[in-house]
């Protein structure tokens, strides 16, 4: 299935105008994730369950991409989402919505990734 830059702005938009209706929708559907995550956050969980499961999302404050590489698409991620990620990822806010073990998958993806001697404790501390 070839997802569109529309479909993906259709389905971010429909999280919500603000960031806490942006939570309330991935609180409604069941959806949870990592901190700080490209690959494991809430919205990440919410685009493969509202767009397609097999498709390789990843998000940040500012994008959101998907696709194989050298093919990926590419969309500024809207404000509402923004806000909620940056509150979610670097506030502390909406810890009902962090799932512990995509926090322990994440951190232990993080530690293989990380050269020898930095400290990657920090990395999920909530503020």
């Amino acid at each position: 299935m070839t997802i569109t830059k529309d479909q993906v702005l259709t389905a971010l938009a429909q999280l919500g105008g603000t960031p806490d209706e942006v939570a309330h929708t991935l609180e409604r559907m069941g959806i949870r994730g990592a901190r700080a995550s490209f690959s494991r956050d809430p919205i990440v969980g919410y685009l493969k369950r509202k767009l397609d499961k097999a498709e390789h999302f990843e998000t940040s404050e500012m994008w959101v991409w998907w696709g194989a590489c050298g093919k990926a698409e590419e969309v500024d991620t809207p404000e509402p989402v923004r806000q909620f990620m940056h509150a979610f990822d670097h506030l502390g806010h909406y810890g009902h919505l962090v799932d512990p073990k995509a926090e322990t998958a994440q951190l232990a993806e993080d530690r293989e990734n990380t050269p020898e001697g930095e400290d990657t404790a920090d990395l999920f501390a909530a503020p």
